[in-house]
């Protein structure tokens, strides 16, 4: 870990040669990367290089596909009476969901997909999140025809989550628009 002041003028060429120094010094401390100490100094994270010479890239990240096909009786057509079976309807879609962590208490979560039969998007999805220590807040935004949203801050504690909350959310009703 390495410290460094928020003043980014601060002793820019005075010290150069004590610049390793300071990053030996601070290295092998457990620290977060928010807090600060009693001089105003803030923690931040010494960036890794990696054995190509190149810096480590580290976000975490994740992408899903997922292909769909399903066959079922379409009920909502006559019945066969030579075979007695309702006729089959085909249905497929492709669905895509991710997520990236950014840094370490930023969260982000998306997801859509498409219908063949349809052809249209699906409904789509965004998630964010971040991790306030000892609250976490949360964004939902949901895109389609039941677009809504839903903000929410929550107590970090199993104890205590449901009672310290706040929810704020939109009409998850249709979207029908009434004059």
């Amino acid at each position: 870990m390495v410290w460094s002041k928020d003043d980014s003028n601060s002793g820019k060429d005075k010290n150069k040669g004590n610049e390793n120094e300071a990053l030996e010094q601070y290295d092998d401390e457990n620290t977060d990367g928010e807090e600060e100490d009693k001089s105003g100094l803030r923690k931040t994270e010494a960036a890794a290089i990696d054995p190509d010479g190149y810096m480590a890239f580290k976000m975490p990240w994740s992408l899903s596909l997922s292909y769909s096909y399903s066959i079922s009786e379409d009920r909502s057509k006559e019945i066969n009476k030579k075979t007695m079976r309702y006729p089959y309807a085909v249905s497929h879609s492709l669905n895509v969901s991710g997520n990236i962590k950014l840094g370490s208490r930023w969260n982000i979560n998306c997801s859509s997909g498409y219908d063949f039969n349809t052809k249209e998007m699906s409904m789509t999805t965004v998630n964010i999140s971040r991790d306030l220590h000892c609250f976490n807040m949360s964004c939902g935004l949901v895109f389609g025809p039941f677009t809504s949203y839903n903000f929410s801050i929550r107590a970090a504690s199993n104890l205590l989550t449901d009672a310290l909350k706040w929810d704020q959310r939109s009409n998850t009703g249709s979207s029908v628009t009434w004059y």
